[in-house]
């Protein structure tokens, strides 16, 4: 192998560790009810964000705002559920909540 190879194979191993990190998550998230319950939940917060920032038509400046933060909610929790199941626990709780200035949403 020469040293050109060597950032391509840490990737793929990287990758093939998530991947494995992945499937073990789910089949855990499949043997607990909790947790099942928790990811349903979830997946229909995200299909209801999804259905408002695709389907509902704007009346007003303020409505596409909320459409627009609706789809980086979205994007924010895909990248979340992504990152979680891969292993990485910490950024998955993390993604998205810097980006709010939560004093101004009050």
């Amino acid at each position: 192998m020469n040293s050109s190879d060597r950032p391509r194979d840490n990737l793929e191993t990287l990758h093939a560790e998530e991947e494995r990190l992945r499937d073990a998550s789910l089949k855990l998230i499949g043997t607990r009810e909790d947790l099942r319950d928790h990811l349903a939940i979830v997946h229909e917060a995200m299909n209801a964000v999804f259905a408002f920032t695709q389907e509902h038509v704007q009346g007003s400046d303020d409505e596409l705002t909320l459409q627009l933060l609706g789809i980086r909610l979205f994007n924010d929790a895909a990248a979340s559920i992504k990152l979680a199941l891969s292993g990485y626990y910490q950024k998955a709780r993390r993604t998205g909540l810097r980006r709010i200035d939560w004093r101004r949403v009050a």
